[in-house]
């Protein structure tokens, strides 16, 4: 596969790019047009045929800043509907998020599909208002809900958070749990629906404000090809939103995924 280096505000292939920064903590995220072998083909990579999602430091001499690369074709969506021009070829032009048959906020936001778990891993209607877990009916992921609005006290060192996100309680026969990594956390950012950069219907208590207090740990340890920097991991901002790496001491919240 050929590199790619995508910068800000860049539009290539007629393809507009959804950008989030901060500072020199960049991050370029969005559904490249490509094939496998790096050649433009004007296809989304939002089309199951060929599903890509990139997540690209804008500035590359970070230490050890690569963020994964998502392949496969059982992510979702970016939850981006607006578009900027006609070329029929931007990100909400195309996928989940632009099918009218799968985006609809019945289950979820603009292409997202969610249904809600009582404690045992019952299915409820979307409706209700008492549940303990969200099943992602495209990843196939179950995630704790969060129905309690957490405070200071809920936030955690990566190696706390780690501990705390194994010992949920889970839900029913979803009993494996962990901290999700920064691939699947980034698959239920919805990067449309601001200010709560995610389905409040179904994650109703996510934290999105304040400066460092919008972050929950991923289980995504800071690395290039070669190399671990066991001082910092990855974690998700809901403010900007955005992935970025912090040191492993910082506290942030914690949402645990289960399997």
């Amino acid at each position: 596969m050929k590199k790619i280096i995508l910068m800000a505000g860049l539009i290539a292939g007629g393809v507009a790019l959804s950008v989030t920064a901060s500072a020199n903590n960049w991050l370029l995220y969005l559904p490249a047009i490509i094939t496998g072998s790096g050649e433009s083909t004007g296809t989304p990579v939002t089309e199951a045929s060929n599903k890509w999602m990139l997540f690209l430091p804008a500035i590359l001499s970070q230490k050890l800043s690569q963020p994964p690369v998502v392949t496969g074709s059982s992510f979702n969506d970016t939850g981006i509907t607006a578009t900027v021009g006609s070329t029929g070829a931007e990100d909400a032009d195309h996928g989940r998020d632009a099918d009218s048959a799968t985006n609809s906020d019945v289950d979820g936001y603009a292409g997202f599909s969610f249904t809600k778990l009582s404690a045992d891993g019952t299915e409820l209607a979307a409706d209700v208002t008492s549940w303990v877990c969200v099943k992602d009916n495209v990843t196939g992921l179950v995630w704790e809900a969060k129905t309690v609005i957490e405070g200071e006290a809920d936030r955690k060192t990566w190696t706390d958070a780690a501990s705390v996100a194994a010992s949920f309680s889970g839900c029913g026969v979803y009993s494996s749990c962990r901290l999700p990594t920064v691939k699947e956390f980034l698959g239920i950012v919805s990067y449309g629906s601001s200010p709560d950069y995610i389905d409040t219907i179904f994650f109703p208590n996510n934290v999105n404000s304040g400066i460092n207090a919008a972050a929950y740990w991923t289980s995504t340890p800071l690395a290039n090809a070669t190399e671990v920097d066991p001082e910092y991991a990855w974690n998700i901002d809901f403010l900007t939103p955005r992935a970025d790496y912090n040191a492993v001491s910082n506290n942030f919240y914690v949402r645990s995924v289960c399997e």
